[in-house]
């Protein structure tokens, strides 16, 4: 939101700025056009009486004072009489040019031709003065985006970056055991719906799954207490009242029962008796999985080989619902080694097996519960926490970015080159000018787009007709301010490689989140190299790499060749 937020403000300001230097700059010019008219105007008249009367030095007097003027700077008279008259200097650059004729009219109209007056100018006293506007406007600019940017930083922080760190110190100290700690913004007015955001509403959830949590906690404590409580008055039941009895007369396949021993098995006494063998109907109806080997240790004693059977049986009762209890068998008289009656003594711990599957049921309901809002708690903190990672490091590159636009290291190296390139006319300060004036452009050029980089070299390289070692992959698209790739391109790699004879190679490599651009330029036959890359051309590549996009560059060289290497992280093009 910062990038955004300062990004629409410098171009909304660079163009408000554009508009007026372009304004300034055609007032200025018709403002010039207009002089050289006025001084027609104004001069005519008496340039004409100075020729007729052959007075030279008013003549020159009149030519200097004609200079004054704003844009004026070689003024010529083309005179029968007097020849040619000078005064000024040509400019190098001829942007003004004006003439005309110089007639002598008598009393009778008659028109005598004298001369012929030219005025040469130029725009360099303007352009000055634009460049100084402009200047003026970029540290205007400059310190405008430096306040925005601290305010607005200091905004986020305390409206929206404080909060979300509270929110996750909350959520780093939240656990289970201690869930009764609720969660609050920091100065935050609740008074009002209308008044909430985003993060009030953020508050608000987590509080309600914060409230949820423990409702669910105390419905869970609440039903092991009934459970408990249940499971007490069950035991008291059993406690205060007659067992389930019962004795069975093997030879006569009779059963003596008392009510409790019928009624857990929900049918009757007689029943019972006018059952064929009535203890095995009652073992048929065992339906557990050990359900076969109990009744085998129950025939075992019916046949005198052991006395005592005891455990919990699980038996289908007679009106079709399944019951749980435990039973004891005993053999208490013997003929002829064989029981003859065994007394049988059962506890229906029916209603208190299924309560304890209940209890199961919603324990196992509340854990999952408990671990599905404890993941999603857990999944909102990793997002919240994520997101703060990642507005922290937002800040910390804008915070970089306007950091390197306070650095003034590269205007105070082509700073001098422009002044001397201004005042002097040797055409060696020629290279040294483009080079200042083409690093400001890439300062100043259009933004990012998306590009494919490969595609693009090898379309840069081959208009420029170079042949070049190319090492790159297939296609590697990113988003990259493009006039900084040409930059680097023609004052690296393609004008050294034309005004010498070397071999030039390109390699293009994209390892960890790191883009690498190796130029060497080679000599043929191991021939010393000349000069390639001046001192000022490594320190303006190096100070532009490190402000547009938070680069450095390697440079190497020996006898046969030099080596620049491009190191440019991905995270900040």
């Amino acid at each position: 939101m910062l990038s955004y937020l300062l990004l629409a403000n410098f171009l909304i300001a660079t163009l408000s700025y554009g508009w007026m230097l372009i304004d300034d700059y055609q007032h200025g010019t018709q403002r010039l056009q207009n002089n050289l008219v006025k001084l027609e105007d104004s001069y005519h008249d008496s340039l004409v009486i100075s020729l007729w009367n052959f007075n030279s030095e008013q003549l020159r007097t009149q030519l200097k004072g004609m200079l004054n003027f704003d844009g004026v700077e070689y003024i010529m008279v083309d005179s029968t009489d007097f020849g040619y008259v000078e005064t000024g200097l040509k400019p190098n650059k001829v942007d003004i040019r004006h003439q005309f004729n110089l007639y002598y009219e008598d009393q009778d109209n008659n028109r005598t031709f004298l001369a012929t007056l030219t005025i040469l100018g130029s725009y360099a006293q303007l352009y000055q003065q634009l460049e100084t506007r402009a200047l003026n406007m970029l540290l205007v600019l400059l310190c405008q985006t430096i306040t925005i940017s601290l305010v607005l930083l200091l905004l986020i922080h305390h409206l929206i970056t404080r909060h979300i760190r509270s929110l996750s110190e909350w959520a780093n100290a939240f656990s289970i055991q201690t869930p009764d700690h609720p969660v609050t913004l920091e100065h935050r007015t609740t008074n009002t719906m209308h008044k909430q955001d985003e993060l009030d509403a953020l508050a608000s959830a987590i509080e309600k799954m914060r409230l949820s949590l423990l409702n669910d906690m105390h419905l869970r404590d609440q039903a092991r207490m009934e459970l408990e409580d249940t499971h007490n008055h069950l035991n008291m039941a059993i406690e205060n009242t007659t067992m389930g009895f019962c004795r069975y007369l093997v030879r006569e396949d009779h059963m003596e029962t008392n009510r409790n021993f019928c009624y857990q098995l929900r049918t009757d006494q007689e029943t019972l008796n006018g059952m064929e063998n009535p203890l095995h109907a009652i073992l048929e109806r065992m339906n557990s999985d050990t359900s076969a080997e109990q009744r085998e240790r129950i025939y075992q004693l019916l046949q005198g080989r052991i006395k005592r059977v005891q455990g919990k049986f699980s038996i289908l009762k007679f009106n079709g619902q399944e019951g749980v209890f435990d039973i004891s068998f005993q053999a208490i008289r013997f003929h002829n080694n064989r029981p003859n009656e065994v007394l049988i003594c059962s506890v229906d711990h029916t209603s208190e097996y299924y309560a304890h599957k209940q209890l199961q049921d919603l324990n196992l309901r509340m854990e999952a519960s408990l671990r599905q809002q404890q993941d999603e708690f857990q999944h909102m903190a990793m997002v919240q926490s994520s997101d703060l990672e990642r507005l922290q490091r937002e800040c910390d590159h804008l915070r970089h970015q306007v950091t390197n636009r306070q650095r003034p290291s590269l205007l105070a190296l082509v700073a001098p080159t422009l002044e001397q390139a201004s005042q002097a006319t040797e055409p060696d300060l020629a290279i040294p000018l483009a080079l200042a004036t083409r690093s400001f452009n890439v300062l100043t050029g259009p933004a990012k787009q998306s590009v494919d980089l490969v595609q693009f070299i090898q379309h840069h390289l081959s208009q420029s007709r170079l042949s070049v070692a190319l090492t790159t992959p297939l296609s590697l698209i990113i988003d990259v301010k493009l006039v900084l790739i040409e930059f680097l391109l023609d004052h690296l790699l393609v004008m050294p490689a034309k005004d010498n004879a070397i071999d030039p190679a390109l390699t293009l490599s994209l390892q960890e989140q790191a883009l690498t651009l190796t130029v060497v330029l080679g000599s043929h036959a191991d021939k010393p190299l000349p000069l390639l890359w001046t001192p000022l051309l490594r320190n303006i590549c190096e100070e532009i790499v490190n402000m547009e996009v938070n680069g450095h560059i390697l440079w190497s060289d020996d006898q046969s060749s030099v080596t620049a290497v491009i190191k440019l992280q991905l995270e900040d093009l």
